[in-house]
């Protein structure tokens, strides 16, 4: 949409005389000042038309006193106008003799180029060449000038003096003086020109969808931050990330403390994090079965040849990367060849979302170390002293730890005046988070690409519910909210926010497995060896990572970590929740899960930690069972033996044979046989007993004599 500026002067409108003499594709093509004149003598010419032609020469007097010209300007434009019915006959189009020549202000345009500021100091350096004598195009020198000026009439000069010609002079020069563009472009050069004076290339999202365009940057945040025990001053965090064009969203970003290393020397983007970013955009984040292009730079988070053409390997060659141009020709053949440098403006939506960003994190309060965009030029007054008085206490801190003053649990409480890295992570994170669930945004294409939320809610103060919750309720409920949500208040449409686009869209993408992530980070595996407790430690940036095992393969398959074992560990810093495992042939075995801390308020974490632990030490306390069953077989046969003891059960061999053999005769012996067995055999001193002295077996009394007949079952009895 254009925006129109506002103007102190209105331009005047075309008269209903002008409109009824000229055509409209005529009347476009005047100036302001130009329909004024028009309109006058459209005026003019209708009221003459409509006289007799007797009477028109009398008009005409009138008529040239009117507008202001003479008799003869009159009939000459009157008849310009009969031939061409033109509104440029009306108009006087003569031109004025310039009094400087082309050669002049072509030898003055290339001076104001040569100052390198200011085009004063031009105007001066003309100004005293000429004084000197130089010989100046379209005029020569200034006694060629006196002669030709004044001739024999007055004595040539022993000097200039004040002596300049009325177009040397500054109020006409500074009308001659170069435009802008060109004054840039000799000046700073081609693309600083084209850069603040080119036309713009106007884009719009409309026709494009998530993971179309994806642009990678980096960017250097403007404040300072402490790693406590690592730095010697506050260091300038950089982040290396990755943009969503359609949705706007930066859905993978990271950034790292620019710490000194031992040699001295800074750490800066290197090659391998690019190589970590494009392999968690395809392997954890996804590109798109309608094509995806990378939008990178030549330099920084730069793509190589070879790294393109692996992308184009594992993704079919769906995903392309596009490069911006390299600025660095001169804008004159004459000229040197400036630095080669990437064109910001090749990924401007990448550039412009830096900005709201950096203005979530400019509180002096939460953020005290800023520095400003440019430290030289808008650096806050306090940040001199804030930055002395923080590399003095961290110092002194490194002293009273070397001199043994201080243990390290007391340099921990030392209030710095600048955060630490975790905090300011803490403070990147939620600012992040905030843009990306903003709907009040005005990004372009948001209307044209239908990017609207419709919601309702059931009262003021309640929750802003989807549309489609509509759908969810019985018909009489649905039929009575939507009569309720007609009220104002009750119903809006607003734009989604850069989140939302992006999770509906990123449904739809693609995503490489881990083998073809192990070809993009291979180079950068490094080698682990396996530690006592079955961990992998791995130390980025002075920061430690810890992994468990087991090695869970692309098929599914589970490999234990065995201790002391040596692998090969890629570490993802966008990603580094999991971790790529080749063995030391760099072949790769699998992934592993990062072995992170939990908080003791964290129960279910803690509870599946616990579990890993289990897992993970199982198959070793497997193995020592095998290796050591017969101690538990014979724990496991003395707690039998003493639990059949304390029964009263027998224990011995002895015991158990006696104890098989009754149970043995228990089941072969008859009841008449049983009786007889209990029976104890008669001595033979004593007499046998009489038939009715039956007590005596049975102990009693001898029971009554009965039939025999009746009880001839008896032993069937007993």
């Amino acid at each position: 949409m254009l925006a129109l500026l506002p103007t102190t002067t209105a331009a005047p409108q075309h008269s209903a005389a002008a409109l009824a003499l000229c055509s409209s594709e005529q009347l476009a093509g005047l100036k302001g000042h130009q329909r004024e004149r028009v309109n006058a003598w459209a005026a003019e010419v209708v009221e003459m038309e409509k006289l007799p032609v007797r009477r028109r020469g009398a008009f005409k007097v009138g008529m040239a006193q009117r507008l202001g010209v003479s008799k003869s300007t009159l009939a000459e434009r009157l008849k310009r106008w009969e031939e061409s019915r033109d509104p440029q006959a009306f108009l006087d189009n003569r031109k004025g003799k310039s009094g400087l020549t082309t050669t002049f202000t072509d030898f003055f345009k290339q001076l104001c180029g040569e100052q390198g500021r200011v085009s004063a100091q031009a105007i001066r350096v003309l100004h005293d060449m000429w004084r000197d004598g130089h010989h100046i195009p379209g005029f020569g020198t200034w006694q060629e000038y006196w002669i030709k000026t004044y001739g024999n009439t007055l004595a040539l000069p022993q000097r200039c003096g004040d002596f300049l010609p009325d177009g040397l002079s500054a109020h006409n020069l500074y009308k001659h003086l170069p435009n802008k563009f060109a004054l840039t472009a000799m000046r700073q050069g081609r693309a600083a020109a084209i850069a603040q004076f080119g036309p713009l290339v106007l884009g719009t999202r409309l026709g494009l969808y998530v993971g179309a365009y994806i642009s990678m940057d980096d960017l250097w945040h403007d404040c300072e931050i402490n790693v406590r025990g690592v730095n010697k001053e506050g260091q300038r965090p950089l982040e290396v990330s990755a943009l969503d064009i359609f949705s706007a969203h930066k859905f993978r970003w990271q950034a790292w403390p620019m710490l000194e290393n031992d040699d001295g020397t800074r750490t800066t983007i290197r090659g391998r994090y690019t190589r970590m970013l494009i392999a968690a955009i395809l392997h954890v984040d996804g590109y798109s079965r309608r094509g995806t292009t990378f939008v990178v730079e030549n330099a920084g988070v730069a793509i190589p040849k070879p790294l393109e053409e692996l992308i184009t390997h594992v993704t079919g060659g769906l995903v392309r990367v596009h490069r911006g141009s390299i600025g660095g020709k001169p804008a004159i053949s004459g000229h040197y060849h400036g630095q080669s440098k990437g064109n910001p403006r090749h990924k401007p939506h990448q550039e412009s979302s830096h900005h709201p960003h950096h203005n979530r994190m400019t509180d002096k309060i939460l953020n005290p170390g800023l520095i400003g965009s440019n430290s030289r030029l808008n650096a806050p007054e306090e940040h001199y002293g804030r930055d002395r008085a923080n590399t003095h206490l961290i110092k002194t801190v490194q002293r009273h730890l070397a001199a043994g003053t201080m243990t390290p649990a007391e340099a921990a409480k030392v209030q710095l005046p600048i955060l630490g890295w975790h905090e300011w992570y803490q403070l990147a994170t939620r600012a992040y988070h905030q843009l990306a669930m903003e709907s009040e945004h005005a990004l372009e294409g948001w209307e044209e690409a239908e990017l609207m939320h419709s919601e309702f809610r059931l009262g003021p103060g309640q929750d802003w519910q989807p549309m489609s919750a509509l759908d969810e309720m019985p018909p009489n409920r649905r039929a009575a909210v939507e009569a309720y949500i007609t009220l104002p208040g009750m119903h809006n449409v607003r734009r989604k926010s850069r989140l939302e686009v992006y999770r509906e869209g990123a449904r739809d993408l693609v995503r490489v497995d881990m083998s073809a992530a192990w070809l993009i980070l291979d180079q950068d595996a490094q080698p682990c060896t396996v530690t006592n407790r079955r961990l992998l430690e791995y130390t980025e940036n002075k920061r430690k990572f810890h992994f468990i095992g087991p090695i869970r393969t692309a098929s599914g398959q589970s490999i234990d970590l065995r201790r002391g074992a040596t692998y090969r560990l890629v570490v993802n810093a966008f990603y580094p929740s999991k971790a790529l495992v080749g063995d030391t042939d760099g072949r790769l075995l699998g992934v592993v899960d990062e072995w992170e801390r939990k908080t003791r308020m964290d129960l279910d974490g803690l509870a599946h930690s616990y579990g890993r632990v289990a897992a993970a030490t199982g198959d070793e306390l497997a193995d020592l069972e095998r290796r050591h069953w017969d101690q538990a077989d014979l724990k496991r046969r003395q707690e039998e033996h003493n639990a059949r003891l304390f029964a009263g059960k027998p224990v011995t061999a002895e015991d158990r044979a006696r104890e098989a053999e009754k149970r043995r005769i228990a089941k072969s012996v008859t009841p008449s046989e049983m009786i007889e067995a209990l029976t104890p055999a008669p001595t033979p001193e004593e007499d046998e007993p009489e038939d009715d002295d039956f007590s005596s077996l049975i102990g009693g009394p001898a029971p009554a004599a009965v039939d025999d007949e009746d009880h001839a079952d008896f032993d069937s009895l007993l």
